[in-house]
């Protein structure tokens, strides 16, 4: 059997990494902390939806992934179920919605034009497959009109 290559590695570690909410992490202070961990999500959207994300992310000062990630959290509904536990075990997710593999999803129709492979937290990947599967459209489907239709509020001037 061949030894893995460290970018093989990597990735196991962070694919294992990614089917919990959080991981535990040592602090600068020495103590244990929990930190959210990431899964990655790839989808194509239209050049709209993409400018969209990019523009909102450079006025914010914040990456894409973190971009993209704040608005599946503020933008879609809640589908977790109670309060997250304590430790590294994280939110309940309705089972019937995370392993539901007899629906038939809408797509969008047409692929698009930009390719978004980003890292956006476990919390949201979660959140954005569970009401993929309560409402039967595709995640592609789901981050696109979220790009183009999220209203974000306006700050107040102090």
């Amino acid at each position: 059997m061949k030894k893995l290559t460290k970018h093989q590695k990597n990735y196991r570690r962070k694919k294992k990494e990614s089917k919990r909410d959080f991981k535990k992490v040592l602090r600068e202070d020495g103590k244990t902390g929990v930190q959210v961990t990431k899964k990655q999500l790839c989808v194509r959207v239209n050049e709209e939806a993409f400018l969209r994300l990019q523009k909102e992310a450079e006025e914010r000062q914040i990456s894409r992934q973190d971009m993209l990630t704040w608005m599946i959290l503020k933008g879609l509904p809640a589908q977790s179920q109670g309060r997250r536990s304590i430790g590294t075990k994280g939110y309940y997710w309705p089972e019937n919605l995370m392993r539901r593999i007899d629906i038939t999803k809408k797509n969008k129709g047409s692929t698009g034009v930009k390719q978004l492979n980003l890292a956006i937290t476990s919390t949201a990947w979660k959140k954005l497959h569970c009401f993929s599967n309560a409402i039967a459209i595709s995640k592609a489907r789901i981050i696109q009109e979220l790009l183009i239709h999220y209203n974000f509020t306006k700050q107040k001037d102090k």
